[in-house]
């Protein structure tokens, strides 16, 4: 008679395990965005795979910034500027609902932060690889930037939109740290200029400065 495995039980980590993955996680996103600076476009994968485990909300997925924000009772912020305002703060979370891509070929196709995060992810990410793209994705990330691109085109669309969000989140979880205890987090995560790794000056591509850019 066949016997029935029961379920593996399950062993809810620490607050300090989780706090030790947000650190691990966050370097990642540094290092990718630093590959990516530097002209290396197979880490836009990283970078989207690693953005989905710490703001994206689908499916089984628990964010784990914004887990661990809810525990200790704060509000991820992200810091921006543009003409009429100035240098202006708002929460991730709003920030992430914000429109990052209308479609001029395509009527109708818009993407959001949020969900450029989550298509990116699932459509040319680590975990699995899709055989087709959506269409409304298709129309941001088709021949760029998993094809060739010339310097002109660099950096490509996906990460146009992908680095501000990526030195967001690191700025964000780095204040989160330091809500928590770790006085010197922002620190961990500076390059050698003492500018955030994602507005590290002199990489080899050029820094993106478009909308949605971070405040230096």
């Amino acid at each position: 008679m066949m016997r029935i495995r029961k379920p593996t039980a399950r062993v809810p980590k620490s607050d300090a395990d989780l706090t030790r993955a947000l650190i691990h996680h966050l370097h990642l996103v540094n290092d990718a965005i630093r590959e990516i600076q530097n002209g290396s476009e197979r880490y836009v994968k990283v970078l989207a795979a690693v953005l989905r485990v710490l703001v994206h909300k689908g499916g089984s997925n628990k964010p784990l910034l914004f887990v661990l924000a809810t525990k200790a009772r704060f509000r991820p912020l992200v810091h921006l500027r543009c003409p009429e305002k100035g240098a202006y703060s708002e929460p991730l979370k709003k920030h992430l609902k914000k429109v990052a891509f209308v479609s001029t070929r395509l009527r109708g196709i818009r993407l959001t932060n949020a969900q450029v995060i989550a298509k990116a992810a699932q459509q040319e990410g680590l975990a699995h690889e899709d055989a087709f793209y959506d269409e409304d994705y298709a129309a941001l990330a088709v021949g760029s930037p998993f094809d060739d691109s010339t310097p002109a085109d660099w950096p490509p669309p996906v990460a146009r939109i992908l680095i501000p969000l990526g030195t967001h989140v690191v700025r964000a979880g780095s204040d989160l740290l330091v809500h928590k205890g770790i006085k010197h987090a922002h620190r961990l995560f500076q390059a050698p200029s003492g500018r955030l790794m994602g507005q590290a000056a002199g990489a080899t591509a050029p820094r993106y400065n478009g909308p949605g850019a971070p405040v230096a």
